[in-house]
């Protein structure tokens, strides 16, 4: 980070908060991923979002590289009443992944992928994209349930329901989460890391504001199923011509 003297950042309440350079040091010194300002190197990649016409930029950037640097961030911007917006693939179209003139947590460090090939479960760090999944997954004949786009990320897709090849099969991408990882936004909420087979109505938070967001999101579990199709490299070629739901497909229509 480079930067001297003051910055102005905007805050939920509609205002602007001034932090001190002693204030943005203490929050370098909680966490090891990378504080950004404009100019810095990597800068314009945090910030790059997939709809430029929707593009804002941020005052600050912070690149988590662990749970503990989301929870460090989450606390920081709640303790002074900032604007925090969460870009993990930065692909929802209205630009909800940067907060204008706030601070942004830009999770493309938090990419890891960990298959579990006999339990047939993913474990996968939010700032995962599609293609990373489905390349980790197939190199054991597995998948799960994802969109069509690879550049997608999977945290922002797994709250707006996500929709794919596999969903008329297994279900959309919400009804595969096992497990999730969270930092709560509000003071008396800890830190939690649930397991549930329908925690969809309670992980909402990764690609948006603190204004409306229960919590950030660190990381997910979900479920890897054998793969029908399992395209080398990760690659979409187009969608199946044999899939059908069966007795236990999640959204299966029940005979009358």
């Amino acid at each position: 980070m480079t930067t001297t003297g003051t910055i102005e950042l905007a805050g939920l309440d509609g205002g602007h908060h001034t932090l001190t350079s002693e204030q943005l040091e203490d929050l370098d010194s909680r966490v090891q991923g990378r504080l950004l300002v404009a100019g810095d190197q990597g800068w314009n990649d945090a910030v790059a979002i997939w709809n430029g016409m929707a593009a804002k930029s941020p005052a600050l950037v912070l690149q988590p590289t662990s749970a503990h640097d989301v929870a460090a961030a989450v606390g920081f911007a709640r303790d002074h009443g900032l604007l925090l917006s969460i870009k993990a693939g930065g692909h929802n179209i209205a630009g909800t992944a940067m907060a204008p003139g706030g601070l942004t947590l830009d999770l493309s460090r938090l990419r890891e992928v960990a298959v579990d090939p006999q339990a047939k479960l993913a474990h996968v760090g939010s700032g995962c994209l599609l293609g990373e999944v489905d390349q980790a997954t197939q190199a054991h004949g597995l998948a799960t349930v994802l969109g069509f786009v690879s550049e997608t990320g999977v945290a922002g897709l797994t709250l707006g329901g996500g929709f794919g090849y596999l969903a008329r099969r297994f279900g959309w991408t919400v009804d595969n989460l096992r497990s999730r990882s969270s930092v709560p936004t509000v003071r008396s909420a800890p830190p939690t890391a649930t397991s549930t087979p329908s925690c969809s109505g309670r992980c909402a938070g990764v690609a948006a504001t603190s204004g409306w967001s229960p919590g950030s999101t660190s990381a997910c579990t979900r479920s890897a199923r054998p793969s029908p199709a399992a395209p080398s490299g990760g690659a979409r070629s187009g969608p199946p011509t044999c899939w059908q739901p069966t007795a236990t497909s999640p959204n299966r229509r029940r005979e009358s």
